[in-house]
């Protein structure tokens, strides 16, 4: 059917390759980022270590210069993680619903145009912001 040309297989090569590499790269992103996040609840440790359960459901969240004096609670961003996700779900579920309802069903072709322009450019918007 199709010819293989002659530097397919060299960029082949290339492309595997370099997808191998970035799969290492951030294999050993991860394996470091564990190494050094694990640390402070290891026996290990130099500096002493840390209960994981008083850190997860610590209400206090005090570093100081003495590490014995120290508190390393997350609790409460734990929670307010999870308030701020059930919330955003709890506003942005039914708009959008109410939204491909009235799109799919509702709008005449020209709303529908626009309207479909400003979903897709909000999709583009990182949702970071």
């Amino acid at each position: 059917m199709f010819k293989k040309r002659l530097h397919e297989p060299v960029i082949e090569f290339v492309i595997r390759v370099s997808s191998y590499i970035s799969i290492l790269a951030v294999a050993f992103i991860i394996l470091f980022i564990l190494s050094k996040g694990i640390q402070p609840f290891l026996w290990f440790n130099k500096e002493g270590t840390y209960p994981f359960l008083n850190f997860i459901g610590g209400m206090n969240w005090d570093p100081s210069d003495n590490p014995d004096n120290s508190k390393y609670g997350i609790f409460y961003m734990i929670v307010g993680s999870i308030l701020g996700t059930g919330g955003a779900i709890l506003i942005g579920v039914p708009i959008s619903l109410f939204a491909a309802a009235f799109l799919s069903e509702l709008a005449p072709p020209f709303i529908q145009k626009i309207i479909r322009n400003g979903v897709l450019l909000m999709a583009g918007v990182p949702s970071v912001i």
